[in-house]
């Protein structure tokens, strides 16, 4: 079965996450991707080891719900990653994922120095785990 990406767009680290193979568990990679010359060739080895059909991407929208720079940039990357890739981009608003993924930290007792490397993928994470919930609840109310 097809699985599905989740990444945290950002311009230094890319957080990432994959579903289960039944779209119900959201896993939180080990390490973010690095955001250089080499993102589409790793993603791309990504996609296909894992056989993934569908990338979620967070749209970092302003608290306000509207779109600024860093959610253009994330989505000027998405159309890249369209384009590059072959696969399926969805958008979903990401605001306060990260605000989650600190939360999460705070909560197993690391300090935002030492969950620098995670605070990203859990992010990541967080965003796919709502749109599996979504998609779940929507199946189930037909």
């Amino acid at each position: 079965m097809s699985r599905i990406l989740a990444l945290d767009y950002g311009e230094k680290r890319i957080g990432a996450a994959l579903s289960d193979e039944t779209g119900t568990i959201a896993q939180a990679l080990s390490r973010p991707f690095d955001n250089n010359q080499a993102i589409f060739k790793k993603l791309a080895k990504l996609v296909r080891e894992e056989n993934v059909d569908l990338v979620i991407l967070g749209d970092p929208k302003t608290a306000a719900g509207r779109t600024g720079a860093s959610s253009q940039k994330a989505r000027a990357f998405g159309e890249a990653l369209r384009n590059k890739l072959q696969v399926d981009v969805k958008f979903v608003d990401e605001r306060f994922s990260t605000k989650f993924a600190f939360q999460r930290l705070r909560e197993q007792d690391l300090t935002r120095r030492q969950g620098k490397d995670s605070v990203d993928n859990l992010a990541a994470q967080v965003i796919l785990q709502q749109y599996l919930d979504h998609i779940k609840k929507a199946e189930s109310n037909g």
